[in-house]
């Protein structure tokens, strides 16, 4: 589904919600109904260019992670066609590449069978991996990371993704000790726009 948001200057907003079988834990369905509730909600609601603020906002909602993704992407889009003269991104993020490498996913899995599907990436063509962490316990997720770099050294970029399991405090924890493995960046290692804001001042990881 594409969720389109349009200011009364006529500016547009588009956003993506695409729940990916065996990956995302809400059907296609959720998210439809979902987008629905949040249609309503958002109908001459007073916009705000401040990225914060937006996120507080609806916050309370408890949106699906699909959704989240969809509002959150349009919103950005309809900043950055409001403020045409001023680089929004690199305002609010920092460094902005032009483009990046697509990455294969790795979802949590064992250790042999997430060698494995790595390898069988390689001969697709990949060189870089997205490999699910935020297991209930940090030493399997750091083994994991670790043996992925003994086994296939520097020629692949790892990223990671521990889909908001940790609060400020682990994560700076975590991420310092997995920053000697050389990540490329890690997606989502708190939940929350402000708390990810506060994390990258500090993390030895680009989020």
């Amino acid at each position: 589904y594409i969720l389109s948001i349009t200011d009364e200057f006529g500016n547009t907003g588009l956003g993506e919600c695409s729940p990916l079988p065996e990956f995302s834990r809400e059907p296609l369905e959720q998210s439809l109904k979902d987008l629905n509730d949040l249609k309503s909600k958002l109908y001459k609601v007073q916009f705000t260019d401040k990225l914060l603020a937006i996120c507080n906002q609806f916050s309370v909602y408890n949106l699906t992670p699909s959704v989240h993704f969809a509002f959150e992407q349009a919103m950005l889009s309809l900043i950055i066609n409001r403020n045409r003269n001023i680089n929004i991104l690199r305002e609010n993020f920092g460094r902005v590449n032009s483009e990046i490498n697509i990455n294969a996913v790795i979802s949590i899995d064992t250790l042999e069978n997430i060698v494995t599907k790595i390898r069988e990436k390689i001969n697709d063509g990949y060189n870089t991996f997205k490999v699910k962490i935020g297991r209930d316990k940090f030493e399997y997720d750091y083994e994991l990371i670790k043996r992925i770099r003994e086994k296939f050294g520097n020629g692949i970029n790892i990223r990671l993704d521990a889909s908001g399991k940790w609060n400020l405090e682990t994560a700076k924890n975590y991420l310092q000790k997995l920053s000697v493995f050389n990540i490329q960046y890690i997606e989502e290692p708190c939940s929350g726009f402000s708390t990810l804001c506060a994390l990258a001042h500090k993390s030895p990881i680009p989020i």
